[in-house]
């Protein structure tokens, strides 16, 4: 549990305390007969409550309880009540209107969707509607993101595979999932938070997106260059579909065997809509039988979902408890404005959210000879890269045709007499090595962008160039710190945990509440291209200043409106603080207990640059303690880290094996720039990214 999470609840008590005496009534308005009568079905947040409190406009009763109210309870207790405040899992039908009996005026629900009540009835009796939308925008599109994220780069898995033993040696194609760069994202049901998804997925550089719905929606689209397409075109040509539309019955089961069928096998489907949009059965042939890559949602059909349904045995279905508001800030304000809703309707005035009553029957869908040189490759790489030094015909390959690393006596003989040596991070090149190599070696190229496992001066010394593999995971690695930080901050690893263990009993208002991005300040330490790009990302979530940190400023700060700061200062106002600079001897064990004891007791801690710079015996102190309010790291020391390692102990902390460039796009231009360094290196000539030794 998350210190502040505590905090916020004990908060809540005290203002709800303040409020009730022993009897759910409000001590402070019960003789005030006169003031209309007010329900509440379930605790909800202190913002609402503070302002009904205040307004001396109402007497209200609460059912003071994170469980839904029993439905005789309910029934009881709206009795001749002027208006009802009530959450999702309230079903307000003509039964529960009957026994409120005439006076009921006024409700407001605290939520975005409304398919919980009667709207036929509600409208026959003359009964004002207010909802709360606009305000979850930012949250739900923030957590739509995120899902898609760890769906897409395999988050759920990276972390069971971290805790469970799993995480040997790097391999080159282990864990790897699909990345948005020049990509076609399709959106199903183009409305705010539809727009809200593209705007924070743009800086992806995703190349194109389409959308469909009843019909176009040209000002909308227009915000985010987005093409309406037919549904039939939108499955075909989207590697990502959002599902973002309304529950009607036109959009009742819309997503089934048809639409899966006619979708990319890489394709990946995400739902945080409604759960009955989706045919879970023909979702789970899709998935299970490879017609599509895999699934993330946040909403079922019924929800709870049964810890015994099948999609729960996919492990390329991430499935979270219907948290895409679970966010504090979104709550307290979903609980603000349905407080305001009723009491302007109740004062018959214009609600700031009042839902329009239409007839259920007409809603919107969503909407010449050479010398034959010898190579030896330390690895099974991805086939760009073999394919490109087969095809080269200038050497011979021998390759350790395994995903396992190649065994050191193996390694010493392989490498004996060749010109040419393609290894991984995790082969240690030494003097050791170059010896067996001999003479003959004039080429080392790396498959990786850090190089601390090669002997850097005894490469230098004996005249060897070295390639390496920079830039190109930039993109990569920048989506995953971003995938990282979505889902330490919404607690989507503890989400996915109560979905399959039955944790998931009803909606609650403050569980598995995070942190959201709208409105804070973040910061970034080393903002060089990684850096960078992360910053560009996470730019459109809202975030409200960005600061970093560094051995100077840097002018490319101007493109995300970065602002310089001293560390102290960085970790002092930063709610989101992520490290992506390099270990050298200047940052080895930056972050110790000093640094975290200067960072907010909410803050989320971020690292997928290298292990050592992080202490972190002095971080699991930080974390157990509440210092700080989680983390999440894609590196750590040792690596594999040890299943018994304290960190794994904590729900607060989210540790994924190392996977910061593992998408199948990103690891295949790797291969292919490990295999050209290479060769040009062979050829004398200018490597395509040479190592400055």
């Amino acid at each position: 549990m998350w210190c502040s999470r505590v905090s916020l609840r004990r908060l809540q008590r005290i203002v709800v305390a303040s409020l009730n005496t022993s009897s759910p009534v409000i001590s402070m308005q019960r003789e005030k007969s006169t003031l209309p009568r007010v329900y509440v079905t379930r605790r909800v947040p202190p913002e609402g409550l503070k302002i009904l409190s205040e307004s001396g406009q109402v007497q209200y009763e609460l059912w003071d309880s994170d469980d839904p109210v029993p439905r005789q309870e309910l029934l009881e207790r709206v009795k001749e009540v002027d208006g009802l405040v009530c959450v999702l899992t309230e079903k307000i039908d003509a039964e529960l209107l009957d026994a409120a009996g005439p006076s009921l005026k006024v409700l407001s629900t605290m939520s975005v969707g409304y398919d919980h009540l009667s709207l036929d009835e509600l409208k026959k009796r003359g009964i004002r509607v207010g909802y709360t939308p606009d305000v979850l925008t930012d949250a739900v599109a923030e957590l739509t993101v995120a899902l898609l994220l760890t769906t897409s780069r395999r988050l759920i898995e990276a972390t069971h595979e971290a805790k469970t033993g799993g995480w040997g040696t790097w391999r080159t194609m282990w864990l790897c999932g699909y990345e948005l760069a020049n990509s076609t994202v399709g959106i199903l049901g183009l409305g705010r938070i539809g727009v809200a998804i593209a705007e924070r997925l743009k800086p992806f550089k995703v190349k194109r997106f389409i959308y469909t719905d009843v019909a176009p929606r040209p000002e909308l689209a227009s915000m985010i260059q987005a093409e309406y397409v037919s549904m039939e075109e939108l499955a075909k040509q989207s590697d990502f579909l959002a599902v973002c539309c309304a529950l009607t019955p036109e959009t009742q089961g819309i997503c089934n065997k048809k639409l899966f069928t006619q979708m990319k096998d890489t394709a990946i489907l995400i739902n945080t809509s409604r759960g009955p949009v989706v045919n879970q059965e023909d979702l789970y042939e899709a998935l299970s039988s490879g017609q599509i890559a895999g699934a993330g949602l946040d909403v079922t059909t019924p929800e709870p979902l049964p810890t015994d349904h099948p999609l729960f045995t996919l492990k390329n279905c991430v499935i979270l408890p219907h948290i895409a508001s679970a966010s504090y800030s979104t709550r307290n304000a979903m609980s603000a404005l349905a407080a305001n809703n009723l009491l302007a309707g109740l004062r018959g005035e214009a609600m700031p959210k009042e839902l329009k009553l239409k007839s259920s029957k007409k809603s919107m869908m969503m909407q010449g000879a050479r010398k034959i040189m010898k190579v030896y490759v330390t690895r099974r790489i991805p086939q760009e890269g073999m394919k490109a030094l087969t095809e080269a015909g200038v050497c011979k390959v021998s390759v350790w045709d395994s995903d396992e690393p190649v065994p050191r006596a193996e390694l010493l003989k392989g490498v004996a007499g060749a010109h040419g040596l393609l290894c991984l991070l995790s082969d240690r090149i030494d003097t050791e090595v170059l010896d067996a190599a001999g003479p003959n070696l004039k080429v080392i190229s790396t498959l990786s962008v850090g190089f601390d496992h090669l002997a850097i001066n005894e490469i230098k010394k004996r005249g060897i160039r070295v390639g390496y593999t920079p830039d190109v995971l930039t993109d990569a690695t920048a989506e995953l710190t971003v995938a990282l930080l979505l889902a330490t901050a919404r607690r989507l690893p503890e989400g996915v945990q109560e979905v399959k263990s039955g944790g998931w009993s009803s909606w609650k208002p403050l569980w598995l509440c995070g942190y959201g991005l709208s409105g804070s300040t973040v910061g970034v330490i080393g903002l060089g291209r990684i850096g960078l790009a992360i910053a560009r990302r996470l730019k459109p979530f809202g975030v409200k200043k960005l600061l970093y940190s560094g051995r100077a400023a840097k002018p490319q700060a101007s493109e995300v409106d970065g602002e310089y700061a001293p560390l102290d200062t960085l970790l002092s106002e930063s709610d989101f603080v992520v490290v992506s600079c390099s270990l050298t001897p200047d940052t080895q064990g930056l972050c110790d207990k000093a640094f975290f004891s200067k960072m907010k007791s909410t803050a989320v801690f971020v690292n997928t640059s290298r292990g050592g710079v992080v202490n972190q015996e002095d971080l699991y102190e930080a974390l157990s303690s509440g210092q700080i309010a989680a983390a999440g790291l894609d590196v750590t020391t040792p690596e594999p880290l040890p299943t018994d390692h304290p960190l794994l102990t904590l729900k607060n902390c989210v540790v994924l094996p190392h996977i910061g460039s593992a998408t199948y796009s990103t690891r295949g231009i790797m291969a292919e720039l490990s295999a050209n360094n290479l060769l040009a290196g062979l050829s004398g000539a200018a490597m395509p990214s040479e190592l400055a030794l």
